[in-house]
């Protein structure tokens, strides 16, 4: 455990993510039938969460979703993080438990009204995702019904929503049904913020969440991520696209993070070059794909050059390359900066290699 006691208060040690966004990941993942808005952000979310914080965990919305069968009914974001334990499910109180008043109801339309009007095709997007049959199914096995009761009888004795509806050309019943996702991110926040975890919502329930305390920590993650490190590695084909794999990269990455004191309240407050060199030890020791810096690239490729020159030959390995990192096999995508993994358990390769996503040093 860290010492850095006094950052304890910005950085909880729990977090948790929602479903919702779990189907985004599995979009991203390529585990849905289209791709929707915010699914790269959301995979990045849970990666960055589950490994930045020592207990992970999702809310649920009815008590029906508790039951041990409920793996069936959730997306393989969720199920594959839970099998490798590391994500668990909040089971003391659920969204269904908790009291909504018509005040509440009224405001918070308001804010979704402005929301709804001003980003129609985010919204008609989002919709495409949630209206697939198997995900339909799944949402009406944990929640019963398309939405929940008190936002039914809202909804009915509220004309401006079909009106909201016919401006934006989406059906009064999807309409509701969003308005019902977003609040319910309220009712997550509720659970969660007593018990001091800190809530990565899906983006569609920020709108909702503005005016509650800070609920996640992105600018952190601008500095380093483990979650756009695993993005950039999946959308370059460099890891497969394998919920179960990737769950198991995380829950290594966990136990790594734990043991070197590399999470963003452990790390915040030492200087950057400590930073980097605990956290490219972790990203090493992990086998995680790597690339060649650019700089010593290019001086392979200028040393490479002369020797082909001349010798009128073009010597293969590289003298350079075979030298300063022991190489006895060149991947074919040498040319493209790319490395295998395994070259980043040997600790002197690590000062020539990066990890692509992993800092962002624009």
């Amino acid at each position: 455990m860290s010492s850095n006691i006094s950052n304890r208060a910005f950085f909880p040690e729990k977090a948790a993510v929602d479903i919702t966004t779990g189907y985004a990941a599995d979009s991203f993942l390529g585990e849905t039938r289209t791709r929707v808005p915010w699914d790269k952000h959301c995979f990045m979310s849970i990666v960055d969460a589950a490994t930045n914080h020592r207990e992970f965990f999702y809310p649920l919305p009815t008590t029906l979703s508790a039951e041990a069968a409920d793996l069936n009914k959730l997306p393989l974001a969720i199920v594959s993080l839970h099998k490798a334990r590391v994500l668990t499910p909040i089971t003391q109180t659920t969204a269904e438990q908790l009291e909504v008043t018509d005040e509440v109801l009224t405001a918070e339309y308001k804010n979704f009204q402005t929301w709804a009007m001003t980003h129609d095709k985010l919204l008609k997007d989002w919709l495409i995702l949630f209206g697939q049959k198997e995900i339909k199914k799944q949402h009406l096995a944990r929640v019963r019904k398309d939405v929940q009761d008190f936002t039914t009888v809202f909804w009915n004795q509220n004309t401006e929503a079909r009106v909201l509806a016919r401006k934006i050309g989406v059906k009064p019943n999807e309409l509701r049904y969003a308005f019902d996702v977003m609040f319910r991110g309220l009712q997550y926040y509720q659970i969660l913020s007593p018990n001091e975890v800190i809530y990565f919502p899906h983006p569609i329930r920020h709108p909702l969440l503005r005016g509650q305390a800070s609920a996640h920590h992105e600018e952190y993650a601008g500095k380093w991520s483990w979650g756009r490190l695993l993005a950039n590695l999946v959308e370059a084909d460099r890891i497969r696209k394998e919920p179960e794999e990737i769950a198991q990269v995380i829950a290594s990455l966990r136990v790594r993070i734990g043991s070197k004191e590399g999470t963003w309240y452990d790390l915040s407050s030492k200087p950057e070059k400590e930073r980097k060199d605990i956290l490219t030890t972790i990203a090493g020791e992990s086998s995680l794909p790597a690339n060649i810096k650019d700089g010593v690239r290019k001086a392979i490729e200028i040393g490479w050059g002369i020797t082909a020159l001349a010798t009128g030959l073009l010597p293969w390995p590289p003298p350079l390359v075979s030298i300063a990192l022991s190489i006895v096999a060149i991947p074919l995508t040498f040319w493209k900066g790319e490395m295998p993994g395994a070259i980043g358990q040997a600790k002197f390769c690590r000062g020539l290699l990066e990890w692509p996503g992993l800092f962002d040093d624009k």
